[in-house]
């Protein structure tokens, strides 16, 4: 029981800092572009 619990709470974060990635990304992509509107 406390590996498979261990092991979902590793997925979530894991899924949550792909995310934040993601986002930060995106976010810096459109400051970059913010110039150019």
């Amino acid at each position: 029981m406390g590996c498979v619990s261990l092991f979902i709470i590793y997925s979530l974060n894991k899924d949550i800092s792909l995310r934040q990635a993601w986002l930060a990304d995106k976010y810096t992509t459109l400051v970059a572009r913010a110039p150019y509107w």
